[in-house]
């Protein structure tokens, strides 16, 4: 995994910069088990600029006709190849293409232990896929096949060491009925798009192998779930984060009430990323010569991540990696003096999947300001466009990130790199946690 490094004001920067000449949008998804033990990624590409064109497809993140083009530039660019090194994490990372991608040249430059390649397919197949998708295979590519409800040539099965099934196209007789077709066949089967628990827990009574989507991002329903008892001290830690001056001193004695906690900010200290030249062994001295920003920043994501051990590690990536966005994007909308506060609105967007409540429950206790509690139980206020445009970038849904960002006035700074510095912070910061 591609580490960061910081720099004198505090903002994470990656080790290898995204190529200067790299703009668009690019977002990675997790797969998961059924167990939901994350397995890969789906890696998302697609145009920016306010220039979508007709023929995009209506879900930007599924591979319209210019989604494809863009894809194809980063390929011959070379980009992709960085891109791939700094999101996989050394899993699989699964890149949907269409027909005229998979002919390319250029596609053999990617690396073939890392893409696996994915393809939607319809009943019949289009003359010269069949052989074109028996090349890439004999090349070392993995192929996943995404089959609607009329299903696939049984050939191009045989070739698929994935196929998907998708949860937002199909009923759930459809889901049943493909299922039980494609056990027949030797390939994993994965449920796309699966949004809720209950359709995970459908998609486990199917015999599905393994689901895409956004369920973790929901609490699930286990009664009336508390913040657990030993929570106290990280709970205090998180209000004194939002005190207008640190107190380091106190921060310190709070640090040191969790060993764990303690020993995981030292390590963190000391990672190569922050690039310092001594050892550090004084958690006091630790805190003053990180700067009160950085303690912020890590103090609160740690915190929440200590509070929901229960959780897929994902789940707070995700939540760090809204809370870095938000703020950037904040500041790029003139709303840096409330940096504060919009990192705080993205790390508890997701509280009440990471408690188990419903989020006016799951905010009882934390300390947070009014505003961000208010913009967490949906009213308006300062906070919510750049959470909305955040939330629309995680989901590759590029046509309503293209609406809220021309609405707000596009940010100078391209999109892939705001999110790439801020995905790489989050793993910098939870590999240490």
């Amino acid at each position: 995994m591609s580490h960061v490094r910081a720099d004198a004001a505090g903002q994470p920067q990656p080790d290898r910069e995204p190529p200067s000449g790299t703009r668009g949008y690019l977002v990675r998804q997790p797969l998961f088990t059924l167990r939901s033990e994350l397995v890969g990624y789906e890696l998302l590409v697609g145009v920016d600029d306010g220039q979508r064109g007709e023929d995009g497809g209506e879900d930007g993140g599924e591979g319209g006709g210019e989604d494809a083009a863009a894809l194809r530039g980063l390929i011959a660019r070379g980009d992709l190849v960085v891109v791939l090194e700094a999101f996989a994490d050394d899993r699989p990372v699964f890149l949907r293409v269409d027909a005229a991608t998979l002919a390319s040249d250029e596609l053999r430059e990617l690396p073939a232990e890392t893409v696996v390649l994915q393809l939607d397919v319809g009943g019949s197949v289009a003359p010269g896929l069949l052989e074109e998708c028996g090349r890439v295979v004999a090349d070392g590519y993995r192929l996943a096949l995404t089959v609607g409800a009329q299903g696939a040539d049984a050939a191009l099965l045989d070739l698929a060491e994935y196929t998907e099934v998708d949860f937002a196209a199909t009923t759930p007789q459809q889901r049943a009925d493909l299922v039980a077709w494609l056990r027949r066949h030797s390939t994993t089967i994965v449920a796309r798009n699966v949004d809720t628990h209950e359709e995970l827990a459908e998609a486990k009574g199917l015999g599905c192998d393994l689901a895409h989507g956004f369920f973790f991002h929901q609490p699930q329903r286990r009664g009336e779930a508390t913040v657990p008892a030993h929570a106290r001290s990280h709970l205090q830690l998180l209000a004194e984060m939002q005190r207008e001056e640190l107190d380091y001193p106190r921060v310190a004695r709070l640090v040191k009430q969790d060993v764990d906690l303690a020993y995981k900010f030292l390590t963190y200290l000391n990672s190569a990323a922050l690039g310092l030249r001594r050892r550090i062994e004084s958690l006091e001295e630790a805190l003053v010569l990180l700067g009160e920003r950085r303690v912020r920043r890590w103090v609160q994501a740690a915190a929440v991540q200590h509070l929901t051990p229960h959780k897929p590690t994902e789940l707070t990536v995700n939540a760090a990696i809204r809370a870095q966005l938000c703020e950037t994007i904040g500041r790029e909308l003139g709303l840096g003096s409330r940096s504060l506060e919009l990192f705080t609105v993205g790390l508890f967007s997701l509280a009440d999947a990471m408690f188990d409540r419903p989020m006016e429950k799951a905010l009882r206790g934390v300390p947070i300001t009014d505003e961000v509690r208010r913009t967490l139980l949906g009213e308006r206020t300062a906070f919510s466009d750049p959470l909305e445009l955040v939330v629309a970038y995680e989901r590759g849904d590029w046509r309503q990130v293209d609406l809220i960002a021309e609405r707000l006035g596009r940010p100078e700074a391209p999109f892939f790199q705001m999110y790439s510095s801020a995905l790489l912070w989050a793993h910098e910061v939870f590999d240490t946690v």
